[in-house]
């Protein structure tokens, strides 16, 4: 086979992969069924003539099935606001992308449901009033940036699982701030695995004036002190580390 033929086949197939991950479809049809008359529904036929059609991606793996299907409208997400997991993409671009729907893809089995990638998606603009054009939409796919750092790039270690979320990543909540010599002493309501002269972000503060890029000055497990940071009450807060947890 030539080169050029060898290529245009390489791209059709890694074409179609992501396509299937990122298809502008809804999801129920991903398994549906043709009923006798000639229509159809969501799920699995029963009772009466029916034709089952599968097209979800499916994958094994040592005797383990999977099951791929997308997740809407919720990103896979550490951040927290207030104690609460935020669910949502943490907006970096440099132009308003609210128009941008969001998801992520799950593998099921019969032991779990976990992540597997977060994706964004905005569809035509004459979409919602023509979902079902002839011919169908056009689909680019973007995977910026993919496999430059980590593990689905969220994490500096591509040991990461972000399932599992060891090691440990995320947002973590301040439960209590007391004075000491020369700052503030705020303890965490997890092990946070800070470490000294590390840059954290407080924000959600009780207490504004702590809000803000600060410096880790000396820890415990649940603990870190803000050297030069007035003390002015104890607070209840979010802390996180901007460097490598916005994206999360």
């Amino acid at each position: 086979m030539k080169l050029s033929a060898k290529l245009a086949l390489f791209l059709t197939v890694l074409t179609s992969f992501y396509t299937q991950l990122n298809a502008q479809i809804d999801t129920t049809w991903t398994y549906f069924h043709y009923r006798n008359n000639g229509t159809r529904a969501a799920g699995p036929g029963s009772g009466g003539t029916f034709f089952n059609v599968d097209i979800r991606l499916r994958d094994y793996d040592i005797g383990t099935q999977r099951d791929y299907y997308l997740l809407e409208n919720k990103t896979f997400s550490f951040r927290k606001a207030n104690g609460l997991p935020t669910d949502t993409y943490f907006g970096m671009a440099g132009f308003n992308s609210t128009n941008y729907t969001q998801g992520q893809l799950r593998a099921l089995t019969a032991w779990h449901d976990k992540f597997s990638m977060n994706y964004r998606l905005i569809k035509p603009r004459n979409y919602p009033t023509n979902p079902n054009v002839e011919g169908g939409y056009p689909l680019i796919v973007m995977i910026h940036g993919l496999g430059e750092r980590g593990n689905s790039g969220y994490w500096s270690n591509n040991n990461w699982n972000p399932n599992d979320n060891i090691p440990q990543a995320g947002t973590y909540r301040i439960i209590s701030a007391v004075s000491v010599s020369g700052g503030t002493r705020f303890t965490t309501q997890e092990a946070h695995g800070f470490t000294n002269n590390l840059q954290v972000t407080i924000s959600n503060s009780s207490v504004a004036s702590y809000n803000g890029s600060r410096t880790v000055t000396s820890i415990s497990t649940h603990e870190f002190t803000v050297s030069g940071l007035n003390f002015n009450g104890t607070a209840m807060a979010d802390v996180f580390r901007p460097t490598m947890l916005q994206l999360l």
